[in-house]
């Protein structure tokens, strides 16, 4: 519930950008769809960017236009999540994408 109480005040001024940071740490996958759905519905009413933090490849891509992934402070891969998630180049992109395995099969975005 802290979680959807955070959201909201973040979204209340209407602003241009939103960083979420981690905001489904420590959520059970249920409350985590409703969290991140409730993310994407406030962000089309706001019409509001938002900056997704996030180690779990395929929560980004169900949230995510774009991704890019940092390794030691630096951005080594960037692009649609699509092809980050379904054929990532760098070896920091797949072990993240193996870390959580889908278990629906390939993202289909």
């Amino acid at each position: 519930m802290l979680q959807r109480v955070l959201i909201a005040m973040a979204f209340a001024s209407n602003p241009r950008l939103v960083i979420a940071d981690e905001p489904t740490t420590a959520l059970d996958v249920t409350i985590q769809k409703k969290v991140v759905e409730l993310i994407a519905r406030t962000r089309e009413a706001h019409d509001t960017s938002v900056l997704f933090i996030t180690h779990d490849l395929q929560l980004a891509a169900e949230i995510c236009d774009d991704v890019s992934v940092l390794y030691a402070g630096r951005i080594v891969e960037t692009g649609a999540a699509r092809r980050i998630i379904n054929a990532p180049r760098h070896p920091y992109s797949r072990c993240l994408n193996l870390a959580t395995p889908n278990l629906k099969g390939a993202w289909r975005g």
